[in-house]
Formats: C-alpha cells, sequence, structure tokens
C-alpha cells in the first residue's frame, strides 16, 4: 500500500475512534502494539546506520503502549505513570538523533533570529509551567514527574520546532515522525494539565493516540528512515516566507501572554519579564521579515532545490565573463551538463530520491569548480557550468573541462541507502568577448546531444559540423516517430523484416531463422541497424520496433508453416522491450494471434550493453519462459560478458558472439569448448554466430555445438528469398546454400 493509503487508513482508525467511544481503548492499545511491530519490522528490514535513534524510538513506542496497556487493565497506577514516564525520557534520547544527519541550512542572520525567537518563547513557557507545577505540588501534592514532564514537552516543541526551520524539504520518514513527535507532545501537555500521566479510559483524546503512535510506525517502515535526520534538498532552507509562517506561534506566544494579564487571567510570570520578551520576539520577527525580503530578492536568480544559479543568475555570470578577455594563459568554457537516465531514477525510487540526487551532484560540481567558475541548474537534470580558469588553477579546467566534470560525478551517490552511479553527458563551447549567451547555450547543447549519442558518460567539444549532424539526427528521429503513427508515412520509408537461416551442422538443414530489421529511407537508403536501433532506444521508441518486427516475423512464420516449412524464429529485445511492463501480454498476443507454439518462438536478449539487474525486467523473463518461450542470451564471450546473467534470467540459449569464431581461422576457438561444457552442465541450448568458412562449421561440430548461423549458409534475406532457399532439396551442404 503507498503512503498515501497507509495515512487514509490512519485517519479512518481516528474517526472510528471517534465514532465509537466504546472501542477507543480497544483501539488505542491494537494500534499503538501494532506500531511497536511496525518500527522493529522497519529497523530489521532497512537497516539503518543511525540504528541508535530508532531503537530509541521503538523503546519510547513500546513504553507508551505499556503504559496505556496498564492504565486500561489497571486503572491509573503507578505503572502507568512510570512507564509513560519513560516514554518521556525515550523521546528525549531521539530527538538529538534527529539533527544527527542532513545538511542544515547555511548560517544566517535569518537563522540566528529564528533560534532567538524560539529559545525566549520556549524559556517563558517552561519557566510558567515549571513555576505552575511547583505550586501545585506544595499545595496539592502534584508528583514531580508530573511538574517536569510539562517542562520537558516544552523543550521537546522548541527542538522539533527548530528542526523543522532549520531544514529544507524532509523526506517522508522525518515529515512522518516529526508530525508524530508533535502530535505526542500535544497529547502530553494536554493530559497532564489535568493532573494525569495517561488519558483517562475512553476519553476522545484516546483518538489523537491512535494516530501518534502509527505515524512512528509508517515512518520506521519508509524506505527513506534511513536518512532520519536527512533533507532532500540540504543546501537551502526553506523560503524565508514559509519560515516566517511557521515561527508565527511562537511569535504571538508573549502577545497573548500579556493580553491574558490585561484580561485579568493568572500568570506567574512577571508582567514586565512577559512585556519585555514580547518586545524582544516583535523587533526578532521585523528583523526577520526585513531579512526575508532581502533573501526573496536574492532568491530570483537562485535555484530552489539546490542552492545554485537559475537561468537568470547564469544570465547576469555570463555577462560579466564576456565582458572581457581571458587572463594570460587562462580559459573561459561553458558546458552543458546532463545526468544520463536521470528519469529512471524517479521511475525507481521516487522524486524525492531524484531531488537529493540533484542535491548531491550540485554539491560536487560546486566543489569541483570551485572559485575557477559558477554552476547553475538550467531546469530538470540539466547543469550548467560556467568556468573562468586562470593561468594558476587546475590544467584539467584550461584543457579538458569536459573530463574535469565527468571526474567529479564518477564516485557514487548514497540516496536512501542506494548507491546510485552518476553518468553524464557534457557539451563545451568556448566562451569568448561579446558571445551571444543563447547562441552559447543552443551551441552547448548540440554538444551535449553529440555527446550522448555516444552512449553517454561522454564529453564533446562545438564544431560547426554538428550542427548539421544534429538537424540531421532530429530529422532521422522524426521519420523513425512517423514509422509507428496512425497515419502512412512515405517520406519516413519503411522497415523490412529479413531473415538470417539457423543451420544444423549436423545435416546442414535450415532448423530456424533470426529476424532482422532494416530500414529503406526514401533518401537515406538502406540505414544500418547500427544507426537506427541506438537511435530508437534513445528516444523511447525501441519497443515499438521490438514489437513490430515480432508482430511481423510471426506472421511470416505462420505462412512458412502453411508451406510446411516448420521453424523456430529468434526476435530480438532492447532495453526498453525488456523493461515494458506489458512484455509478457504482447509477446503472447503476438503469438497466438499467429498461431505459433511458445516454444518455437526465442527472445534474444544482447550482453553487448549491460544488463539490468530490475526485478519487473526479472519477473518477465521468467514469465516469459514459464510460459514456454525460450530466452537467448546473444552475443556471449564479448562485451559485459557475465555468469551472473545465467543466474539473473533464465536462459536457455546461449549465442556464441561472431567474434569468437569470424574474426579468426579454426585454431582460434579455444573459449569454444570450454563455454561448451558450461553449457552442457546447465542444460543450455548453444548456437554460433558469424559462420563464414566450412573449416569452421567443422570445428564446432566436432566440438560439440549444433547450431549456426553465418555468411556461410546465407546473409539476411527477405522473406521471398529465404522461401526460396527453404523450397530447396534438403539436406544441402554450405557450398549450395550459398548458390
Amino acid at each position: 500500500m503507498r503512503l498515501q493509503g497507509q495515512l487514509a487508513a490512519v485517519a479512518a482508525l481516528v474517526v472510528l475512534c471517534l465514532l465509537l467511544p466504546r472501542a477507543r481503548s480497544e483501539l488505542l492499545l491494537a494500534t499503538n502494539w501494532s506500531a511497536v511491530v511496525l518500527v522493529v519490522l522497519g529497523v530489521r528490514r532497512h537497516r539503518p546506520p543511525r540504528r541508535l535513534t530508532w531503537w530509541l524510538v521503538a523503546a519510547f513506542v513500546a513504553l507508551v503502549a505499556a503504559g496505556n496497556t496498564s492504565s486500561v487493565l489497571a486503572g491509573h497506577d503507578g505503572a502507568a505513570a512510570a512507564l509513560t514516564t519513560g516514554a518521556q525520557l525515550a523521546a528525549a534520547g531521539a530527538v538529538p538523533g534527529l539533527f544527527g544527519g542532513g545538511r542544515r541550512a547555511r548560517s544566517s542572520a535569518g537563522g540566528l533570529l529564528d533560534l532567538i525567537v524560539l529559545v525566549v518563547v520556549a524559556v517563558l513557557a517552561a519557566t510558567e509551567m515549571a513555576w505552575n507545577g511547583v505550586l501545585r505540588h506544595d499545595r496539592d501534592g502534584l508528583p514531580w514527574p508530573l511538574v517536569l514532564a510539562p517542562v520537558v514537552d516544552v523543550v521537546l516543541l522548541a527542538a522539533l520546532l527548530w528542526l523543522v526551520l532549520s531544514r529544507a524539504r524532509l523526506l517522508p520518514a522525518m515529515v512522518l515522525a516529526v508530525a508524530g513527535g508533535f502530535g505526542c507532545l500535544s497529547y502530553d501537555l494536554l493530559v497532564t494539565a489535568d493532573g494525569h500521566r495517561v488519558a483517562l479510559t475512553d476519553e476522545p483524546l484516546q483518538a489523537l493516540g491512535v494516530a501518534n503512535m502509527l505515524l512512528f510506525g509508517l515512518a520506521a517502515r519508509h524506505p527513506s528512515m534511513v536518512s532520519l535526520g536527512g533533507s532532500d534538498a540540504g543546501v537551502r532552507a526553506r523560503r524565508s516566507w514559509v519560515q516566517l509562517v511557521l515561527l508565527l506561534p511562537c511569535a504571538l506566544a508573549p502577545a497573548l501572554a500579556l493580553l491574558a494579564i490585561a484580561s485579568g487571567m493568572q500568570v506567574l510570570l512577571p508582567t514586565a519579564l512577559v512585556a519585555a520578551a514580547a518586545v524582544l520576539v516583535a523587533l526578532a520577527v521585523l528583523a526577520r521579515a526585513v531579512l526575508a525580503l532581502r533573501e526573496t530578492e536574492l532568491g530570483a536568480e537562485r535555484d530552489a532545490l539546490t542552492g545554485l544559479l537559475n537561468r537568470r543568475g547564469l544570465a547576469a555570470a555570463h555577462a560579466r565573463a564576456s565582458a572581457t578577455a581571458p587572463v594570460p594563459g587562462g580559459a573561459r568554457w561553458l558546458l552543458m551538463v546532463d545526468l544520463d537516465d536521470f528519469k529512471r531514477v524517479n521511475d525507481r525510487l521516487g522524486h524525492s530520491a531524484g531531488d537529493a540526487l540533484l542535491v548531491a551532484v550540485a554539491r560536487r560540481l560546486r566543489s569541483a569548480v570551485g572559485r575557477s567558475g559558477v554552476v547553475v541548474r538550467h531546469g530538470g537534470d540539466e547543469f550548467i557550468v560556467l568556468v573562468d580558469a586562470g593561468a594558476d588553477d587546475d590544467a584539467r579546467w584550461r584543457g579538458d573541462p569536459g573530463g574535469a566534470v565527468l571526474d567529479a560525478l564518477r564516485e557514487p551517490v548514497d540516496v536512501g541507502g542506494h548507491a546510485l552511479s552518476v553518468t553524464a553527458s557534457a557539451g563545451v563551447v568556448p566562451v569568448v568577448a561579446g558571445d551571444d549567451l543563447e547562441r552559447s547555450l543552443a551551441d552547448a547543447d548540440i554538444a551535449m546531444y553529440a555527446a550522448k549519442r555516444r552512449s553517454g558518460s561522454a564529453t564533446c567539444t562545438f564544431e560547426p559540423r554538428l550542427r548539421e549532424e544534429l538537424l540531421g539526427h532530429l530529422s532521422a528521429v522524426e521519420d523513425l516517430r512517423a514509422l509507428f503513427g496512425d497515419r502512412a508515412a512515405p517520406h519516413a520509408g519503411s522497415l523490412q523484416v529479413h531473415y538470417q537461416p539457423v543451420v544444423d551442422l549436423r545435416d546442414h538443414r535450415v532448423v530456424g531463422v533470426e529476424a532482422l530489421v532494416r530500414w529503406q529511407h526514401p533518401e537515406r537508403g538502406l540505414v544500418s541497424p547500427d544507426e537506427f536501433i541506438a537511435l530508437a532506444e534513445r528516444e523511447g521508441l525501441g519497443w515499438r520496433l521490438d514489437d513490430a518486427v515480432l508482430r511481423t516475423a510471426v506472421q511470416q512464420l505462420a505462412r512458412w508453416d502453411g508451406e510446411g516449412h516448420r521453424l523456430v524464429l529468434s526476435v530480438n529485445l532492447g532495453l526498453s522491450s525488456m523493461r515494458d511492463p506489458d512484455l509478457f501480454t504482447r509477446v503472447d498476443d503476438a503469438a497466438a494471434a499467429g498461431g505459433i507454439d511458445p516454444g518455437r518462438l526465442h527472445l534474444e536478449i544482447t550482453e553487448h550493453d549491460p544488463l539490468p539487474d530490475e526485478a519487473q525486467v526479472r519477473t518477465s523473463m521468467h514469465e516469459l519462459v514459464a510460459a514456454g518461450y525460450r530466452l537467448s542470451l546473444d552475443d556471449f564471450g564479448v562485451g559485459y560478458t557475465s555468469l551472473s546473467y545465467l543466474e539473473r534470467y533464465p536462459i536457455t540459449t546461449l549465442k556464441l558472439d561472431r567474434s569468437l569464431i569470424s574474426a579468426h581461422g579454426t585454431s582460434s576457438l579455444p573459449l569454444v569448448p570450454g563455454i561448451a561444457a558450461l553449457a552442457r552442465t546447465m542444460r543450455l541450448e548453444l548456437l554460433a554466430e558469424g559462420v563464414e568458412t566450412a573449416a569452421q562449421a567443422e570445428a564446432l561440430r566436432g566440438l560439440g555445438v549444433h547450431l549456426a548461423q553465418g555468411y556461410l549458409f546465407a546473409p539476411p534475406l527477405p522473406a521471398a528469398e529465404l522461401t526460396a532457399l527453404l523450397a530447396a532439396p534438403a539436406p544441402l551442404p554450405p557450398a549450395r546454400l550459398l548458390t
């Protein structure tokens, strides 16, 4: 259940507690002990680094639950009061741990004024309550724990409020824990005001006890609990006007005390002291308002999340940089830096994690650049680095600024307990006196996209030719999108599926085909698959391309069935198809539409690029194989070869990469026997790609490799040509297959 649903369930329990007076005690105890279980399970599951703080939270929740249980079962006895006092001490021990992580707002006069207001008001309230408690102790025999409890509550409330004021936007677990803390302290103040340590049985106040404990339980179960004390944007504090709003209740407290004195209500503190505090707080709040106005004006040039300059700030910085020439021996650059695959972080871990990653990247870039320039958040996951490196600065910033940026981001970033590898693409443009900012940004953008086309984690310095290449790239993207549109697009050409036969080396029969897509373009001619398949993946069209090939090839396989040629079919899956949650449905629908048995359909994934280790992908692969489909690991032996893939995915076939076979003679096959032994041990089918000579085919057969494909037998052919080949007498020697 998502957090919103969990909170809705808590609200429903609170309403139920209010509507059913006779069930309040039972609901209170049930939810309190449920919260204990949730906290313990959350700590054991997530194993946070600040475990002591969480065990103190667990002790607090358990002691509260025990105190309420004792109160319900035995009335307001000494045990209930002692347990509740113990809970308060556990809470007092846990609160400092909330300050142990995350970045505070930068030290400022505004923060000092906030602290002054909080301290003055907290001292006034604590003194009034302590004085009143001592009088009640002397007059009515009020126990000392009830005298001191409100004082401790006020101090803890002030600490939590300072935590909220001094942090930027808090992570979800922190918000839940702080909300539960505010609720518990308010609950305790209301109860002790009546001279009790625990709420009376069946009181409406018990509904607050239901909510408070469950909030702690939800906080412990949320993944962000590992960063308790942290913030998802720890560079800057909250906006000043938000801080002022949060500070208002405290700022009004001395004035309300003066009003109470004037109306004849009993206030123990001297009027002069309250008046002095009211004046001090009013002056502090006035000064805070002036600072807030100033910070708001300055904030117009700052990004609220990272604290970096924004586009407006970039314009001012660029104007200063381009007004003069670089110092002798120095260099001036503008870099556009775009994080690779940032969307996946948001999709997998949530936007809070994405924000935390952006803050970490901003911090690293700012640290790397230092005094040599400025860093700007241009929008989303895009940053601008304006470097003005002097002769004495790091040589990397003068000669290879893009490499310096990538080096700064190389180390993984810890986000909520997840170690995220950060890669980026950077476009670099030299800045000369009189440059136009918009033109520089456009050129840097072009260079950055050129870097992305190199598979990311790369840099590229702008050259005029890149502009023409980009125009061609954009045109190709537009045409590729048109291929999958609802309307015919003759200007985009057409996709054609060719088929390369798979041959049984024992008798030279064609036993299967691999479907390979080609793009016939009216202007570009036959576009290389290496060009447009990678382009489709980058533009989010990869799964649509795979789906089109799959459906076309399955229908062709059905036609060959009708002609008496029963073959198996192999089709390729790109990364976007592997990550598609509807992959199983798409494959199964296509097979059913062609009347093809699942065992005759091989789905190929390639290890030429790193394959994803994601739960959704693993689930889809296992569903497909469980339904009878076959899963082949293509290009085995090169690229990111890893035996972990054989454990991660339910592989049924290994396809030996052509580089192990076709690039050398028959003496170049020493790896094949080992791979063949591995395949036999794991009961995997083995198929050799790139077979070009009869000697290679014979050597492979001798090594126990019975299936092969390559130009020795036939290149990828249109369906009609392969149909003619299949109609030839069988079995055929390889030489006949080429004629």
